[in-house]
């Protein structure tokens, strides 16, 4: 179901998306927003990539691809020159990701790629948090000297080229982790994207309001730019579906689409800048 020879092409892809993801019952909000998300940003359209400038994809569904926001994602840094790494790179999006799946994550990263750890070897482990995840580096206490590094088959033997152990990222993350609750608030926990209990129509409703328009800083006032997102999504979204109608001439708290759209903003917004910085990565 298409929104329509009457709206421009970004809208367009985006009732679409919006269509096809009630259509299918999708209840996973952050496929919801991450397909959203995707649907809205014209930048990407287009790109033939299979990592959707950074975003997860789960499946593509009448032509829609669904996607989301990763939970954790890794990579592996080389020396110059060669196949041979040099450090491995966590990067943590979501809050629900616990140190054990972490440790795990970043074990097998390891053995896929014949790295060994050692219990008792140096290394060191820095993060950063600038980019709206968590990222982690790992390295070895030694990295390969650079003349050698063209002349290795496979990841060096030796103490000295040990990674760091599990064991020890998993509770350098659970420090670095901390707690969003209120009487033992710590950490990075509160900085990372958290899951979400809307339903599909709610979610999906809320996001394209939010989209439109529907924003706390919006210089328009409410009174003026909600009866407008009510009219587009009317026409768009609950007309075609047969679906209780959002008043047009003013606008009512009982409409919980408005705060809804406040709760999904945020969490939009993650998806859209990683988005932006994939095309970016991309082209630069």
């Amino acid at each position: 179901m298409r929104a329509g020879d009457d709206v421009c092409g970004q809208c367009d892809a985006l009732f679409t998306a919006a269509h096809t993801l009630l259509d299918n019952n999708v209840h996973d909000e952050a496929a919801v927003l991450g397909t959203l998300a995707f649907a809205w940003s014209r930048d990407v359209w287009g790109i033939d990539s299979e990592n959707y400038c950074g975003l997860e994809h789960l499946s593509t569904v009448d032509g829609v691809p669904l996607l989301r926001l990763p939970r954790i994602t890794t990579g592996l840094i080389y020396c110059e020159g060669s196949h041979i790494p040099k450090a491995a790179n966590i990067s943590v999006y979501s809050r629900d990701v616990k140190p054990q799946e972490l440790a795990e994550v970043y074990e097998r990263l390891l053995m896929d790629h014949g790295i060994h750890f050692d219990e008792s070897s140096g290394g060191s482990v820095v993060w950063d948090i600038e980019d709206a995840n968590l990222t982690i580096t790992v390295r070895a206490m030694k990295e390969p000297a650079a003349w050698r590094t063209p002349y290795l088959k496979t990841y060096p033997a030796g103490r000295i080229y040990s990674f760091p152990p599990p064991t020890l990222v998993k509770g350098f993350y659970g420090t670095l982790l901390g707690s969003t609750h209120k009487k033992t608030f710590s950490g990075y926990a509160y900085a990372l994207a958290e899951g979400g209990r809307h339903t599909s129509q709610k979610a999906v409703m809320g996001s394209v309001a939010w989209l439109l328009g529907e924003r706390s800083n919006n210089a328009i006032p409410p009174g003026r730019r909600r009866p407008r997102i009510a009219k587009t999504l009317n026409k768009h979204l609950l007309t075609p579906r047969s679906e209780r109608e959002l008043l047009e001439d003013s606008w009512t708290p009982d409409d919980t689409v408005w705060r809804d759209a406040s709760v999904l903003g945020p969490r939009l917004m993650r998806n859209l800048y990683l988005l932006q910085e994939g095309y970016k990565q991309q082209f630069p």
